[in-house]
């Protein structure tokens, strides 16, 4: 099954935490002088059109990056240096029927405006890169967060298996970067993601990460990911591997026997390597409907109600940077006061 496209879903809740991860992680690793490897397994296009009918399809945006922008414009806006109100811009379309900004407001406030603990000023570095891609007209897909953080020494690989994504990114990889004279090199494939894990590491660098981000449209997506990162470990137990998962209130068992799978295969080897898991939500478990694409209604909760993280080899402390901004993003983000995060440590 092929049928999943991200166009439909990017900028969401989700993808503001994937991506506020994955900013804390490569500057993590930009902290030391020894180059890394990255790979990302289930790509995408890289960049998105918020305008897209896809996108307006869902308006998924709304509960994710537009929501906090909006928030941030009344917070400029409120700057005793501003003078004059914020413009409204002109870039994205918006759905008037969305929750007032007031909600998000405080919450965004204190993320933007603090500068510590070091997860606020990662989540900053985010936030104002999603802005200006968004200024040129895209939101930035993980692969333009990556080639943009990550420097000249350090390799890049992504993997796309859809006919259709696997264009579209590379064309948006011949794109200008952000940081143009220190992007990373850049090598696409398009073959299955779990398949280009088994083929491709080790890599030549001992540090590295694995950003495994599938779509869990396939009933098996659940075990492939499972087994891919343990096996992964296995063969390059130095690196820190990183997958997402929908919370989805019907496939509760899927993710849970996901996670466990994991956790005891990884703690029961000889590594002893440390795992996170970390959870954002938006909603309430109950709120969740599931319903076709065809059949979304604007007024309708956010299909999925939340997404985790689960970190293999997390970096020392990243669990506080965590512990200091998913609070602030729960509050920002969440629907009527219903938002909430969970961070565990196994």
């Amino acid at each position: 099954m092929l049928s999943y496209r991200h166009a439909f879903h990017a900028g969401n809740h989700a993808d503001v935490f994937k991506h506020t991860l994955l900013v804390m992680l490569l500057e993590r690793f930009n902290a030391k002088e020894t180059p890394y490897t990255v790979i990302d397994t289930h790509s995408g296009s890289a960049r998105y059109d918020l305008n897209d009918e896809r996108a307006q399809k869902t308006l998924d945006a709304q509960s994710g990056i537009l929501k906090l922008l909006e928030a941030a414009r009344y917070v400029e806006a409120q700057s005793p240096d501003r003078k004059q109100p914020a413009p409204e811009s002109s870039a994205i379309s918006h759905d008037d029927s969305q929750p007032s900004h007031k909600s998000s407001e405080s919450a965004l406030r204190k993320l933007l405006l603090s500068k510590c603990p070091s997860g606020f000023i990662d989540f900053q570095k985010y936030f104002h890169f999603a802005k200006a891609c968004l200024d040129a007209g895209f939101y930035p897909g993980s692969p333009e967060i990556e080639r943009a953080f990550m420097r000249a020494k350090d390799c890049l690989i992504l993997s796309e298996l859809h006919p259709d994504e696997i264009g579209a990114l590379q064309r948006n990889m011949r794109l200008n970067a952000a940081n143009a004279e220190n992007s990373p090199a850049v090598h696409i494939h398009h073959r299955d993601g779990f398949e280009a894990l088994r083929a491709l590491t080790p890599p030549k660098t001992k540090r590295g990460i694995v950003f495994c981000d599938p779509s869990y449209e396939d009933a098996s997506d659940w075990e492939k990911a499972a087994n891919a990162l343990i096996e992964t470990h296995k063969r390059w137990a130095s690196a820190t591997l990183v997958l997402w998962y929908p919370l989805v209130a019907v496939k509760k068992i899927e993710r849970d026997a996901m996670k466990q799978k994991i956790i005891a295969e990884i703690k029961g080897g000889k590594t002893e390597r440390g795992i996170l898991d970390a959870l954002l939500c938006v909603n309430t478990e109950n709120s969740h409907r599931e319903s076709a694409l065809k059949d979304v209604k604007r007024s309708e909760p956010p299909r999925l109600y939340g997404s985790g993280m689960l970190v293999v080899n997390p970096p020392w402390k990243i669990d506080d940077e965590l512990d200091a901004v998913l609070p602030r993003l729960a509050e920002a983000l969440g629907t009527d006061n219903t938002g909430s995060y969970e961070i565990n440590n196994y």
